[in-house]
C-alpha cells in the first residue's frame, strides 16, 4: 500500500485543477480514501507496537517468572532426592514432576511392555471383529449356495418329471402304433 498510497496522494490536486466536474468528484473521493488508508495504517502501526510491547514486555516477563519458578522447584526437588534423610527414592523421582518430550530418549523395558500389552489388547479386539465378520460372510455364502442348490434340485426334479412324462407318452404312442399294425 505504500507506493500506491504515495502516488494517490498527488492525484486529488491534479484532478482538482481540471475543468471536468466528474474528475473533481473522483478527486474528492480519492481524498477520502487516502484519509481512511492513513487511519488504517495508523491503527495497524499502533497494533504492531502493542503486540511488540506485549511480546517483549509482559509476555517475556511472565515466561521468565515461570522459568525461574520452575528452576527453583527443580532445585528443591533435586535437594530432596539427594538428601539421605528422605529415604530411598526412585531414580526418576524428579523427572515425574516435570514431564518433557521423551521421544528422543531411549525407551525403557517397562514402557515397551506396557505398549505391547496395550497393543495386544487392541489386536485381540480387532481379531475378534475380523472373525465375527468372516463368520457372517461364510454363513451368508453357505446360505446362498444352499439356496442355489435347492433351486437346481427343483429344476432337476421338474426336468426328470418332464422326461418321465415324455417317455411315458412315447411308450404309449409306440404301443398305439404297434396295435395299429
Amino acid at each position: 500500500m505504500g507506493e500506491q498510497l504515495s502516488a494517490m496522494r498527488t492525484w486529488p490536486a491534479i484532478l482538482a485543477q481540471t475543468s471536468n466536474p466528474k474528475l473533481q468528484k473522483i478527486g474528492a473521493r480519492i481524498t477520502q480514501a487516502v484519509q481512511q488508508a492513513d487511519q488504517i495504517l495508523a491503527a495497524l502501526a499502533a497494533v504492531k507496537a502493542a503486540q511488540s510491547t506485549f511480546a517483549l514486555g509482559t509476555r517475556a516477563a511472565f515466561a521468565q517468572a515461570c522459568n525461574a519458578a520452575r528452576g527453583a522447584a527443580f532445585g528443591k526437588l533435586l535437594e530432596i532426592a539427594k538428601d539421605p534423610a528422605s529415604g530411598p527414592l526412585p531414580d526418576d523421582f524428579v523427572d515425574r514432576f516435570f514431564r518433557r518430550d521423551t521421544s528422543a530418549r531411549a525407551p525403557r523395558l517397562e514402557d515397551l511392555d506396557r505398549t505391547i500389552a496395550r497393543l495386544s489388547d487392541r489386536v485381540a479386539k480387532v481379531t475378534a471383529q475380523r472373525d465375527e465378520l468372516a463368520g457372517r460372510q461364510a454363513r451368508a455364502l453357505r446360505s446362498r449356495q444352499e439356496a442355489e442348490l435347492a433351486t437346481k434340485q427343483a429344476r432337476l426334479a421338474a426336468k426328470k418329471k418332464e422326461a418321465d412324462d415324455a417317455a411315458a407318452e412315447v411308450a404309449a404312442l409306440e404301443a398305439a402304433m404297434g396295435k395299429a399294425k
